[in-house]
């Protein structure tokens, strides 16, 4: 039993963390998340795949970068 314990509270600190260093990092980043592919890089053509003009394949974009 206390090794379900264990297990669930490092599970908990795990996903806690990556919560902190998400939000953390989108406050202070000098970047933020391509919306036009949505962080991928790339978005899907009707034929194949083509990379994002906006980000440059990066999936980021500066925080001042004009949205259309």
């Amino acid at each position: 039993m206390a090794f379900i314990r264990i297990a669930i509270f490092i599970v908990l600190g795990v996903v806690a963390f990556r919560v902190v260093k998400f939000l953390l990092g989108e406050v202070f980043s000098s970047s933020r998340t391509c919306t036009r592919c949505e962080g991928k890089g790339w978005w899907q053509n009707t034929r194949n795949r083509e990379r994002c003009e906006w980000c440059q394949g990066s999936g980021r974009v500066p925080k001042d970068f004009p949205l259309k």
